[in-house]
């Protein structure tokens, strides 16, 4: 699975408008519709910047929804 469908649905779940989310990951609305539709090349940085802006790892935004497993 793409990592943009993980950071489309983080998005939906958190009910988020993107055009609110976009300027809080450095982006702009048509930049981040860009991104998430595949239109534009995700950048690794960018994906730094969005799962900042998310307070989640990268990691957590490629295993959503899984949720991590408690190590022992």
């Amino acid at each position: 699975m793409d990592v943009r469908t993980q950071i489309q649905s983080i998005i939906k779940d958190r009910a988020l408008q993107q055009s609110a989310f976009a300027p809080k990951a450095g982006f702009t609305p048509c930049q981040l519709s860009a991104v998430l539709t595949c239109r534009r090349k995700l950048e690794a940085h960018e994906l730094i910047r969005i799962s900042a802006a998310l307070g989640l790892s990268v990691d957590e935004i490629i295993s959503y929804p899984n949720k991590p497993k408690n190590k022992r």
